[in-house]
């Protein structure tokens, strides 16, 4: 399994599922399905299949990850619980159906801040979507504090000058404008491309 994380991170993924295929296989019959390790497995299926564009199948993989995972409460593998959980928020996301992401979301926040700490960028990362999901469900106030909680920890973990602090601020721009307080979405939109720019440089060196 380990050797198809290796070829996951280098985005081969045909190669990836071959090594996570055989490891399931090996854990099915030494271990069982509901283990703890052979939900992994399912979740790098998951991975897998959303990088491929096939979302369907990456929400059946996630989804079975997460059931086993809680089946087995294993308290290890609670941060990939809660990448699972994000994911599929994210999924949904995508299918413009906001009140279950919301619900996948915010129990993946929960998981990462006991799992990861609250200050860490990947916890910062679901309170960025949850402030999205918030503005999109049409409730300012919640995903006004989420953006800004969300921009504080990035800004902290990661340092102004970078890509998940630039759509924090695009965010929290968009919700000020929808609030016509433009002195303020302006200022977070002005900093938004003063980011970007920096990158579209570097890309053009």
């Amino acid at each position: 399994m380990n050797i198809g994380q290796l070829y996951l991170d280098q985005r081969l993924h045909a190669i990836a599922m071959r090594y996570f295929e055989e490891g399931m296989r090996i854990f099915q019959l030494e271990l069982g399905m509901d283990h703890p390790d052979a939900a992994v497995c399912i979740y790098n299926f998951g991975v897998i299949n959303e990088a491929l564009s096939d979302d369907e199948s990456s929400l059946k993989n996630y989804l079975e990850a997460i059931r086993v995972f809680k089946a087995t409460g294993s308290s290890d593998k609670t941060a990939t619980l809660a990448f699972a959980l994000h994911n599929v928020a994210v999924i949904y996301t995508r299918r413009q159906d906001y009140t279950t992401a919301l619900r996948y979301m915010e129990e993946a926040f929960e998981l990462k801040a006991v799992a990861l700490g609250p200050n860490h960028s990947e916890t910062a990362a679901s309170k960025y979507w949850i402030g999205t999901m918030h503005l999109e469900l049409g409730d300012d106030e919640a995903a006004i504090t989420d953006f800004k909680e969300a921009l504080k920890v990035r800004v902290a973990s990661l340092g102004t000058d970078h890509r998940d602090v630039a759509n924090t601020l695009f965010g929290l721009g968009k919700v000020h404008f929808r609030r016509e307080e433009f002195h303020e979405g302006i200022d977070c939109i002005l900093e938004n491309l003063r980011v970007l720019q920096m990158f579209e440089c570097d890309e053009e060196e």
